[in-house]
């Protein structure tokens, strides 16, 4: 969205990309959390689960190719 329809001072990605923590839980898929990775960076993205909804087979080995 363009600031002048928004009316804010810096762009809704900036806002997302400053103010927001994010969780990836139940996605492992390598192209999506590196797209999470590349735009906010890693010190934005928290480790969580979604016991007892999702399952944590696999993540480990998940976490561990990118050994963050």
């Amino acid at each position: 969205m363009p600031v002048a329809m928004t009316r804010l001072k810096r762009p809704v990605s900036a806002y997302l990309r400053e103010n927001l923590h994010y969780t990836f839980a139940g996605f492992n898929f390598p192209p999506t959390f590196l797209d999470l990775l590349l735009e906010v960076g890693v010190s934005r993205i928290m480790f969580s689960a979604d016991y007892p909804y999702g399952s944590m087979a696999g993540r480990p080995r998940f976490w561990n190719k990118f050994r963050l």
